[in-house]
């Protein structure tokens, strides 16, 4: 992401109704996102993405690495109008660690920085 030189590593606590939430609506009403096109298979899934009315777009890919991982790439561009815009590309890893959520609630994260 824009000024991010380094990777930063997150916790979260996920359930599967979280997990529901952000799929059904990025997980955030305040930019009114909408997940289009989406297509899944056994081990991916991809889908479209539209967020305040269009201004924020992006298409990302999961693919389920095995039963404990998968990683994710998505790409994004933001217009503010015609001479304001940004392009990033997201590229992250995921891994189950326990069922323990360590004092975090379901929908919950931290940011752990290695």
């Amino acid at each position: 992401m824009p000024g991010m030189e380094e990777p930063s590593v997150t916790r979260s606590c996920v359930s599967a109704s979280t997990w529901k939430g952000f799929m059904d609506s990025h997980g955030d009403d305040s930019h009114q996102c909408v997940w289009l096109n989406q297509a899944a298979t056994a081990k991916t899934y991809s889908a479209d993405m539209s967020c305040a009315a269009g201004k924020i777009t992006g298409h990302g890919e999961m693919t389920i690495d095995s039963p404990e991982s998968f990683h994710y790439k998505m790409s994004i561009d933001i217009v503010q109008d015609r001479a304001h815009s940004k392009h990033f590309d997201v590229t992250a890893t995921s891994k189950f660690l326990s069922t323990s959520c360590a004092g975090l609630k379901p929908g919950e994260d931290i940011d752990v920085w290695e």
